[in-house]
């Protein structure tokens, strides 16, 4: 193919070439990168206040808590197990067991159906398209969350569109068969999810003792059934070792704000009734 020729393109290379001639794809990262350099001046203005949490126009800027803890997993799953949730709360991923074939081979007839997504590839021209940008922000704090606000709702809606045109591709036939196609500005592909194993018959099969060496805790399983009152939080302790409190920086609108404290409050009630009765 010359230089000058264009391909032909159907399906889901079509529909990739459109994400760059409408501007979506350009648009999205521009829009992207002005986000994330903004969080990160409004960030670094913010660390000088004396507050952890500011509005301005309906936007939260805020510091939050991200404890990190260090695990036994070996005492921790052995905990699990003689309490009998152990199948409960473990997964088992390919990526957990890759390097082992003799285990990938055992585990073959356990896997859930593949899944798959579309990632798109820049070539030169795709490339060329997307200019990054250094933005500068001489405005106040309060400047900048009005900014955001504008900003974010743009960016919200050139997310959407996008995410809508990778939904189509990833449905195109052609693309399933082929596994790959190229429109002008680069290739889409379908790559596989990582997959999922079946706990619940590799438990039946395998018993616990495979879990034990193999399973991956779940933590958000494990607060479900605190929650249903299996164990407590004092028990976890025991195998938990707070190693740091680092601060994660997060701006965003107050009514997303005030829906996630209305879910943490429900689960915190939740939590403080099946401590009252563990």
């Amino acid at each position: 193919m010359s230089k000058n020729e264009e391909l032909q393109l159907i399906g889901a290379a079509k529909l990739m070439e459109d994400l760059f001639l409408n501007g979506i794809y350009q648009r999205r990262k521009s829009s992207k990168e002005f986000l994330d350099q903004l969080k990160h001046t409004m960030r670094k203005t913010f660390s000088n206040y004396e507050t952890r949490r500011n509005e301005f126009h309906g936007i939260v800027a805020k510091f939050v808590r991200d404890p990190i803890y260090k695990t036994d997993t070996v005492a921790f799953k052995g905990l699990l197990n003689d309490i009998g949730i152990l199948h409960k709360v473990v997964k088992l991923k390919y990526s957990f067991i890759k390097n082992d074939e003799d285990l990938v081979d055992l585990l073959a007839d356990y896997s859930y159906p593949k899944e798959f997504f579309a990632q798109i590839y820049l070539n030169k021209k795709g490339k060329n398209e997307v200019v990054k940008r250094e933005f500068l922000f001489d405005t106040s704090l309060e400047g900048m969350a009005e900014l955001f606000k504008s900003e974010k709702r743009n960016f919200d809606r050139l997310e959407e569109k996008y995410r809508n045109t990778l939904l189509d591709i990833e449905k195109c036939p052609m693309l399933k068969q082929a596994g790959t196609l190229k429109c002008n500005y680069g290739t889409i592909k379908l790559r596989e999810k990582d997959v999922v194993y079946d706990v619940e018959s590799i438990f039946k099969e395998f018993g616990s003792h495979f879990l034990l060496e193999y399973g991956q805790i779940s933590m958000e399983k494990v607060e479900e059934y605190i929650i249903k009152g299996f164990l407590s939080y004092k028990e976890i302790e025991k195998f938990r070792k707070l190693v740091d409190i680092p601060l994660k920086f997060f701006v965003m609108d107050i009514e997303i704000e005030r829906k996630s404290m209305e879910t943490y409050q429900y689960i915190s009630m939740q939590k403080a009734q099946a401590k009252r009765y563990a």
